[in-house]
């Protein structure tokens, strides 16, 4: 009798399993990330502590009239003080009050004078994103 070395009954073990078919799962063509709230992320750089404070400022200044559009939840505030980066995020309750905001007159005045001031401030550009929100 011959002993069989144990790697090669290993080796014959997985010869034997790869003439298996294998049974894949179906892929789906595309997968909805559903959309719950809805917010605008606006994004800039700033030179240090006093443009990061008047960046608040501003932001702060239009709080009262950003509260009083239907739908509004929350604004969120990041600033990275090791590269100043300075973060606004604007959240809202769903997709319908979100299009509502961007087409309403106290938005657009709004916007303007807000972006004005924030695009004096910053360095650089201002970037406005808009993003599915969700806490997980």
């Amino acid at each position: 009798f011959f002993s069989r070395h144990p790697s090669s009954m290993m080796l014959s073990r997985l010869a034997r399993s790869l003439k298996r078919p294998v049974a894949f799962a179906p892929r789906r063509a595309f997968c909805e990330v559903p959309i719950t709230q809805v917010c605008r992320v606006v994004s800039m750089k700033v030179d240090g502590e006093e443009s990061a404070l008047k960046a608040d400022s501003v932001v702060r200044a239009s709080l009262d009239v950003l509260k009083s559009i239907p739908g509004y939840t929350k604004t969120v505030r990041q600033v990275c003080k090791s590269e100043w980066d300075f973060r606004v995020t604007i959240v809202f309750a769903d997709i319908d009050t979100f299009k509502a905001y961007l087409d309403c007159e106290e938005r657009q005045a709004l916007h303007e004078t807000t972006m004005k001031d924030l695009r004096e401030i910053a360095v650089g550009e201002v970037k406005n994103q808009n993003f599915v929100y969700d806490e997980l």
